[in-house]
């Protein structure tokens, strides 16, 4: 049992370091449409490492970790260049950070001027500040935190997941004269709504 979990754990650890030099990279970015579709396999893994045990227990989980980890790198790639941040008219995308954006001049804010504004990300925090009239949002990101600033005069039409966490906060926002739509798909973390 020791040596396959050891095993199985230096494959991961190797994994990694070469996804961390880029050599996986191109590798994970030609099949990325397949591989991110894989974290299904890994909750599956996981469920019958809870039925079995012994060497075969220490092999699922082990196998359930290199899956998820292939799976949310493929994921995040399939998104955008991790290391850019683009910004077009009516969209932003970015493969990891902390990012800020807001309909009005504020400190350290990327300003965006379209009513209907597309966010994509793969790992980080995004905190939007809706403006007091109305607009379309939509954000799709891999792992992180959303947190969506609403005014008092707004409230928000939110239709979204999160598949692992939270939604929190939006029973404040159901009330006010002017509609923001936000739509909001989230891999693994929390979606928060704040009123100003």
């Amino acid at each position: 049992m020791r040596k396959v979990v050891g095993a199985l754990l230096v494959l991961l650890g190797v994994f990694l370091l070469l996804a961390s030099t880029g050599v996986v990279k191109e590798l994970i970015s030609q099949h990325a449409s397949t591989l991110y579709k894989l974290y299904p396999l890994a909750i599956s893994l996981i469920g019958l490492a809870i039925l079995t045990n012994g060497v075969l227990r220490g092999v699922f989980v082990i196998s359930a970790l290199i899956i998820a980890v292939i799976s949310i790198a493929a994921y995040t790639y399939t998104i955008v260049d991790i290391s850019t941040i683009k910004v077009s008219d009516s969209s932003i995308e970015f493969g990891t950070g902390d990012v800020f954006i807001s309909w009005m001049e504020r400190e350290g804010a990327m300003v965006v001027s379209s009513n209907s504004t597309e966010i994509n990300f793969g790992a980080g925090s995004v905190t939007i500040e809706l403006p007091p009239h109305a607009v379309n949002v939509s954000v799709k990101g891999g792992v992180g935190e959303v947190i969506i600033i609403v005014p008092e005069n707004v409230k928000v039409d939110f239709r979204g997941n999160v598949g692992i966490g939270e939604i929190e906060g939006l029973e404040k926002v159901r009330e006010g004269e002017i509609t923001a739509r936000v739509i909001c798909q989230l891999g693994i973390g929390k979606i928060e709504f704040v009123k100003k």
